[in-house]
């Protein structure tokens, strides 16, 4: 058996982040849809992996179509952010301990 890369898992959420934000599951599956998308584009278009300009209208329509993906990956990313945020525990001050 030979040991094959693992997927990039770590920005899945876990049992607790879940508990507080369950809507964090179905952003992580539209988060991976999004992904998928972007993959099958560059797939069906290869064309969209170079820094040429597309060719044609329909290379444009998918090369926008791919940038609005990225973009709103990172809006996902962003607010997914921000409720860990929200969620964590604040940070001690040294100076407020009693002693």
């Amino acid at each position: 058996m030979t040991d094959r890369p693992r997927p990039a898992d770590h920005w899945l959420p876990r049992p607790p982040a879940l508990q507080q934000n369950p809507e964090l599951a179905l952003l992580a599956v539209l988060h991976t849809t999004l992904e998928t998308l972007v993959l099958s584009l560059v797939a069906f278009y290869p064309h969209l992996a170079t820094l040429d300009p597309p060719p044609d209208r329909e290379t444009l329509a998918a090369h926008r179509l791919m940038v609005s993906a990225w973009h709103f990956q990172h809006r996902l990313t962003r607010y997914c952010r921000d409720l860990a945020a929200r969620g964590a525990p604040p940070v001690p001050n040294p100076d407020d301990t009693l002693f």
